[in-house]
């Protein structure tokens, strides 16, 4: 792992314990100038403390990653002084186990933000410096939890699988300009993260099934430079890889409900509500049951809301199109005699669950069916693709989604009764070169909608995720060639029948669901399809998308 060549620069997170000084403290005896950042300030000069011996250059940044325009503030200082890292370690993480019920939504903000938001963006300026230098490597920490979703790990889990999609499209993307991407699968290392975590873990200790941190990063380092796109540390935890996805969902949430494995964990912080949440959780008895369809004055969205009104179900609509909105909302009070509120309201941006929920508390609502609809598409290599856009696909169908499910979800289970549907795709399935971020948001989806459902089901609440492919909507922006050819191949379902079939699914609380048997055959072939596979994907998909 030498470096001969001149004093190159690494940017890690999470550098001041764990797999992160452990990176630091080998890159500095290759020579490696270091941009160190850390949340607690005490804990990095105690690191910095131990690397300087190494006569390197050391850039400390005292810096909550949790927090909303971190990787700016990062990109600024790196600018500021004249740093251009040729290396980017995202490995900054915290787990936070217990239910989502009893996970408060300040740590689902910081949770998403640190594990989600943050390190895309790092990605997105550091890989684009990187792709003009031609030359780089980048290092994204996910962990073996990615591989199953499992319940009271239902954050963790799915932000570290979309960690872990998203690293192997961009190691896709950025191959042709000499950029290295690693996604570093650790399963247990022995560091402050795992501490006081109970039975399990101190067995797993002696069993020798925990790595220690040094470990991890050596061969974490090694296929960095080897180009891997993907290194588990440890056979046992490989042999878990090969395993738990095969693994039925009714198999581990049968082990959720009948072990302590990861129990819930109740702390002060989620017992303090907000005002807001007290009224929610305990609203009017004088409420109406209402089914809210986000993104439901179009597309699929619109088939939902007519499908519920023709089963009597009064209708609350949720758009960013407001005279679309209006429109259809009085086309469905006036065609099926159903009460039809709407709310105009743009999803992608921060606290707009809880605008939401306090319009649903105003009118005094009790949501009993929960339609997670609303999307958007994005195509375009993650290092050119605009920032803000970045944030706004990553707020509307990650942090909008998980903290609708919190809210509404809780709701249901106090009053023993509800739906929840929550819409991925079938990209999900496998890492897209040219759609990464829409993928991998996807994958979120899926996976956070698996874990979080043995957490209701046992409250009376069944929470599905349909995994549709090509819909004949304007959502893709496909170029009229590819569009023809789809629907005459019958890849591209009608939104019409879409609907029909997902509904059906949400009411006999199905799981999961991929419409369409080609879509069906398809998902092996995707979850096995090798790197190759995926680089030729990039180059056919180019023009396929009209933007």
């Amino acid at each position: 792992m030498s470096i001969t060549q001149a004093q190159k620069t690494a940017l890690i997170t999470g550098a001041s314990s764990g797999i992160g000084f452990a990176c630091a403290e080998l890159l500095a005896k290759q020579g490696y100038k270091l941009i160190l950042i850390s949340r607690r300030a005490s804990k990095l000069e105690t690191a910095l403390q131990k690397l300087r011996p190494y006569g390197v250059d050391l850039y400390p940044m005292a810096l909550n990653l949790c927090e909303t325009d971190s990787a700016e503030k990062v990109f600024a200082f790196c600018k500021e002084k004249g740093l251009k890292p040729d290396m980017l370690i995202c490995n900054a993480g915290m787990n936070r186990v217990g239910s989502l019920s009893n996970t408060s939504p300040e740590q689902i903000t910081d949770i998403l933000n640190l594990q989600v938001v943050n390190p895309t963006l790092l990605c997105r300026y550091f890989g684009r410096e990187m792709k003009r230098a031609r030359q780089g490597h980048i290092m994204i920490v996910s962990s073996l939890t990615a591989y199953t979703p499992y319940p009271t790990l239902s954050l963790y889990a799915a932000s570290k699988r979309y960690l872990h999609q998203l690293s192997k499209s961009l190691a896709a993307e950025l191959k042709p300009y000499h950029i290295n991407v690693t996604n570093l699968c650790p399963g247990g290392v022995e560091t402050d993260f795992f501490i006081k975590k109970g039975n399990f873990i101190r067995i797993a200790g002696r069993l020798h099934l925990m790595k220690q941190a040094r470990e991890v990063a050596v061969k974490g380092l090694k296929a960095l430079y080897k180009g891997k796109s993907t290194i588990t540390p440890g056979f046992f935890n490989r042999l878990l890889i090969t395993g738990t996805p095969i693994i039925p969902q009714a198999c581990i949430a049968w082990f959720y409900h009948h072990t302590s494995l990861f129990a819930n964990i109740t702390d002060d912080a989620c017992k303090k509500n907000t005002d807001l949440q007290e009224e929610v959780i305990h609203p009017n008895k004088q409420t109406q049951a209402f089914a809210l369809v986000t993104g439901g004055s179009s597309g699929i969205g619109w088939e939902y809301a007519k499908i519920l009104a023709q089963k009597s179900y009064s209708i609350l609509l949720i758009s960013n199109k407001k005279e679309d909105l209006e429109e259809k909302s009085n086309l469905l009070r006036e065609r099926y005699a159903v009460e039809t509120l709407s709310l105009y309201m743009d999803l992608s941006q921060p606290g707009a669950a809880e605008q939401i929920i306090a319009f649903c508390h105003t009118h005094k609502l009790d949501i009993e069916i929960l339609i997670n609809n609303a999307g958007f598409f994005m195509s375009g290599n993650i290092v050119h693709s605009d920032a803000n856009k970045i944030k706004s696909m990553l707020h509307l169908h990650i942090s909008t989604l998980t903290l609708l499910c919190r809210y509404v979800g809780e709701d249901m289970q106090n009053r023993k009764k509800g739906y929840i549907l929550n819409m991925s795709s079938l990209s999900a399935w496998m890492p897209y070169p040219n759609i990464a971020l829409y993928a991998s948001t996807k994958r979120y989806i899926r996976d956070f909608s698996l874990a979080i459902r043995p957490e209701y089901i046992k409250h009376n609440v069944s929470v599905s995720v349909l995994t549709p492919g090509a819909i004949d909507t304007n959502l893709y922006h496909l170029s009229p060639y590819y569009q023809n050819l789809a629907k005459r191949c019958g890849i591209m379902m009608s939104p019409e029948k879409m609907a029909k079939k997902a509904i059906k699914v949400m009411f006999r609380r199905k799981a999961s669901f991929a419409p369409g048997w080609i879509n069906r055959l398809a998902i092996p072939f995707l979850v096995l399809a090798p790197l190759s596979f995926i680089y030729f994907i990039e180059r056919k998909l180019e023009k396929v998308f009209t933007k």
